[in-house]
């Protein structure tokens, strides 16, 4: 996993203190969010599984974790999208979604410390 916040950044006109502050705040809601994804994925709600990564993926998105917001936005938009009762095949894919993305916010950890670290 890749971690490059030039954009992040920018947008925060370089205020690289900041966004450590904004990463640290990312880190301790990580199992906030964590917590949140898996109790919707395992009671089938699937709109409150994309509200889940909604709010992941603004998260994500203001600190410049992309592969972590791309998926968060692929599974809120194929969660509202689906029927009210999904089909086989939309479950499937709101395992496939979920899973990635869980595995995403397991490995971001080590990767935004170690940026941290680094910086």
């Amino acid at each position: 996993m890749l971690y490059d916040p030039t954009e992040a950044l920018a947008r925060i006109d370089d205020d690289l203190e900041l966004l450590k502050m904004l990463i640290g705040v990312y880190l301790n809601e990580r199992d906030t969010y964590t917590h949140r994804l898996t109790k919707a994925y395992s009671a089938a709600d699937w709109v409150e599984l994309g509200n889940a990564a909604h709010n992941v993926k603004g998260a994500s998105a203001a600190i410049g974790l992309e592969m972590v917001r791309e998926i968060a936005e692929t599974l809120e938009k194929t969660c509202r999208s689906a029927p009210n009762v999904p089909s086989d095949k939309d479950i499937q894919s709101f395992q496939f979604l979920f899973e990635k993305l869980m595995d995403r916010l397991k490995q971001c950890e080590s990767v935004m410390n170690d940026w941290l670290n680094s910086h």
